[in-house]
């Protein structure tokens, strides 16, 4: 929590407390091992798929989902574990998600 608040994430530690609380909802208990892999290179059946895409791409991604699913897809953003946040929670709740890019993926990935 208090990595939040030193990062300048948050102002206060109940502001910290009320961002984790929703993230730590989603511990990925059972998980052995995670695989980053280009799609076409991957040697195993992956549980969850992450696409980053433009606008135009990611609109046709939803439109599919919700042709599939028959409701909105849902988004939920804090500017912060954007793509760790989203590919755990597709993973928990086997849907499809939505997500910007958040720090981790600027800085580590260069999205």
């Amino acid at each position: 929590m208090e990595f939040l608040r030193a990062a300048g994430y948050v102002r206060s530690r109940e502001a910290a407390e009320g961002l984790l609380e929703d993230f730590l909802a989603l511990r990925p208990e059972g998980v052995e091992r995670v695989v980053v892999s280009p799609l076409t290179r991957t040697k195993v059946r992956p549980d969850v798929v992450m696409v980053y895409g433009n606008s135009a791409q990611m609109m046709r991604l939803i439109q599919g989902a919700v042709c599939e699913q028959g409701r909105r897809m849902e988004v939920r953003l804090a500017g912060l574990m954007g793509s760790c946040g989203s590919a755990l929670r597709s993973y928990r709740q086997g849907s499809y998600h939505l997500a910007v890019p958040g720090t981790g993926d600027r800085v580590f990935a260069a999205t």
